[in-house]
């Protein structure tokens, strides 16, 4: 990982090109020690808000969520509005039936509504951004034990011309739907009786139908996303990481700020480690380069000792670097061999942990102690294997078997380390003791970002985590408005046949009759949406796959959840306006007739 600032004069596109060209020198000149993979992450990232390039990558698909939950509910709130402008436009058929009889065109007409429409998408986004700014000191608060502390969250133009583009571009889309079906009104009928009106309306009745079954379309998706991540979730906590979570500390140490030379490291870690297994509630501490589960990733390629072939044939590996009795800090099992010890230093032969899926990729079926490995290439120089490791999960949970290599510190060092402490009992009640102990050995020394190895853990489930609160706020926003939708539908069909319902009870219904009439339109709109969104939702749950822990993106406990609870809901909102059509007098609906 590089930082560098560009020279005045040379534009983005211009670097790239040239670190191109130089990433694939290297390559070619390092062909073992530089994957592929390797060579096409070798691009210039910009710095966003002071956030490294690294975590721009990972933050960005739970950005690419976030954004496509909020523009489907954004089309659901458009939708649910679309359908009231639909019955409002019906409350003034004579209105607009008059005004295109004193003369006015079509055209007129739409730009009235759309205008109104405009005008109502507006105030819902100034509103909305009031809201914001009240959300956002919230979001800040949040993010600062997070990766995303350094992304900057102020509102500025950008925002505000965001949200000025996203209101009026609202305002056309869910405004232009009812204007054009307003517009389209037949004078003489809409003149007419009530009654006519009345049979002119369906087609209302129809388009908003149409409105919440997109409704019922998009919240299905939003659902089944919200029930996928908390799902996995769950299923996160039942996973083996391969290491012990509980009673340990984390803490960042970086010596290259200080610039220590390369012996003054190694004195400086091996006395760090001393003082603090020292500490009264230390059962032992040891070092690691990338923390398991982190969001930092080294990749080498390895090749077996006297293994035929050329040095672009290595196996791609992830690769760490670990002190003296790592693997009994953090209770990673070893399957063979020993951990590293002190004697595993300079001037000693080189020594390598291997894990079991690398011990099989390369001597399947054979004992792997003894066997000898190369990170440079087929001309050596080798680390004999002195240890098997059990598999873990490195990067994420998700996470399938991955080969990996294990190279002590004292062997193969680095200023940038973290310091894992177990204790005996809660492990933030030794930061001040650990602390201490730093500032002993040197004043200057900054130490920050001091956690458990739970929250550590923990903190690798954040991408899971904001997925999963997005996706369920939002989706159960998304199934309120559906709801709402659902009920005005219903309610305005049973205005609409007020009269239907009187001649039924008067010709022998029964209230049950009624209600499964009702009930039944509800049923068969929120039936053909709930379709309409699993399938949605088969393709689109795809695009998480990689994001879940434990669960398949078609987990069927969550496709057979969210139609019980979307079911459920619709009974709720259609029972209350079949409940007054139960209750319609014949006498009083025929007095007309």
């Amino acid at each position: 990982k590089v930082l560098a600032r560009l020279k005045d004069g040379v534009s983005h596109e211009q670097a790239g090109a040239e670190l191109s060209a130089i990433a694939r020198r290297v390559a070619e000149t390092n062909a073992m020690r530089v994957s592929d993979e390797t060579l096409r992450r070798a691009q210039l990232l910009r710095m966003s808000g002071g956030m490294d390039p690294s975590d721009q990558e990972e933050a960005l698909p739970v950005f690419g969520i976030v954004m496509t939950v909020f523009a489907m509910v954004l089309l659901i709130a458009c939708a649910n509005i679309a359908g009231l402008l639909v019955a409002r436009a019906a409350g003034r058929r004579r209105e607009t039936a008059i005004r295109q009889a004193l003369g006015a065109s079509r055209p007129r007409l739409i730009r009235q509504w759309l205008t109104e429409s405009v005008l109502l998408g507006v105030m819902g986004g100034a509103f909305g951004l009031l809201l914001a700014l009240w959300a956002n000191d919230l979001l800040v608060s949040y993010a600062q034990a997070t990766p995303l502390a350094s992304i900057d969250l102020g509102l500025d133009y950008r925002v505000l011309a965001f949200t000025f583009f996203v209101s009026v571009a609202t305002g056309i889309f869910f405004g232009l739907a009812p204007a054009l079906h307003a517009s389209r009104l037949d004078i003489v009928t809409a003149l007419k009786t009530e009654d006519a009106l009345a049979r002119a309306g369906s087609r209302r009745s129809r388009l908003r139908a149409a409105f919440v079954m997109a409704q019922v379309t998009l919240s299905v998706v939003l659902l089944v996303g919200a029930g996928l991540f908390i799902r996995s979730l769950q299923q996160a906590h039942t996973i083996d990481p391969g290491f012990e979570v509980g009673s340990a500390l984390t803490v960042p140490v970086n010596l290259g700020l200080l610039r220590y030379k390369k012996e003054e490291g190694k004195n400086f870690y091996r006395e760090l480690i001393e003082r603090v297994e020292a500490q009264p509630g230390v059962e032992r501490a040891s070092l690691v380069r990338f923390a398991q589960l982190g969001f930092s990733f080294a990749q080498r390629q390895v090749v077996a000792e006297g293994r035929a072939g050329s040095d672009d044939e290595g196996v791609s590996i992830g690769f760490n670097i670990v002190g003296p009795g790592y693997f009994k800090t953090m209770g990673t099992q070893l399957m063979r061999g020993r951990d590293f010890t002190e004697a595993d230093r300079d001037g000693a032969p080189g020594v390598a942990v291997i894990n079991e899926t690398l011990a099989e990729t390369l001597w399947p079926g054979e004992d792997a102690l003894g066997k000898r490995i190369s990170l440079e290439g087929s001309a050596g120089p080798f680390l004999e294997v002195v240890g098997v490791a059990r598999n873990g999960k490195y990067r994420s949970l998700g996470d399938g078997p991955r080969p990996y290599v294990y190279q002590p510190v004292l062997q193969s060092y680095e200023p940038v380390m973290t310091l894992v402490v177990r204790t005996n009992g809660a492990p933030e009640s030794m930061a001040g003791a650990v602390r201490e102990q730093l500032r002993a050995l040197d004043a200057n020394l900054p130490v920050a970002d001091v956690r458990t190895l739970r929250e550590h853990f923990d903190l690798s489930l954040l991408p899971a985590r904001i997925a999963a609160w997005t996706l369920g706020s939002f989706g159960l926003l998304a199934l309120a408005l559906a709801a709402i939708g659902i009920y005005g539908v219903v309610s305005y069909s049973v205005a609409q046949r007020t009269r239907e319902i009187g001649v039924r009870v008067a010709l022998g219904a029964q209230s049950r009759d009624v209600l499964r009439l009702v009930l039944g339109e509800g049923l068969l709109i929120v039936g053909v949406g709930l379709a309409a969104g699993l399938a949605l939702s088969f393709a689109a749950t795809r695009v998480i796959e990689g994001f879940l822990y434990g669960v398949g993106a078609t987990d069927p406990l969550t496709f057979a959840g969210v139609p019980l609870l979307l079911g459920a809901v619709t009974l709720i909102a259609g029972y209350l306006p079949a409940r007054r059509a139960m209750k319609v007098d014949p006498i009083v609906a025929l007095r007309y007739e």
